[in-house]
């Protein structure tokens, strides 16, 4: 699984390997742009619920219905790239 996402202006890819999941960014080594991993996280909920935050982080919301609307879009937006049939749902026990 790869997805691609940007955060604000940056593209970040969300991969996964047979041990973990990992989230890149892209670095230029010696000229060339390769994906560096930056963090590692067990479960695809877990970098999910990474993504979003970061997404909302980034966003230039200045009012509650603004954030609430871009939480919303971010959601779709993971949610559509994963596939039609995964469902990212909030974490209530916090």
């Amino acid at each position: 699984m790869n997805i691609i996402i940007n955060i604000g202006n940056i593209p970040t890819l969300l991969k996964s390997n047979e041990n973990c999941y990992e989230l890149c960014f892209k670095r230029s080594q010696r000229g060339i742009e390769v994906w560096t991993p930056e963090k590692y996280y067990s479960t695809l909920a877990s970098a999910f619920s990474a993504l979003l935050e970061m997404k909302i982080r980034a966003s230039t919301a200045t009012t509650l219905n603004e954030l609430k609307s871009a939480i919303e879009n971010a959601r779709l937006e993971l949610q559509a790239l994963y596939s039609s049939e995964c469902r990212i749902e909030e974490d209530i026990a916090r």
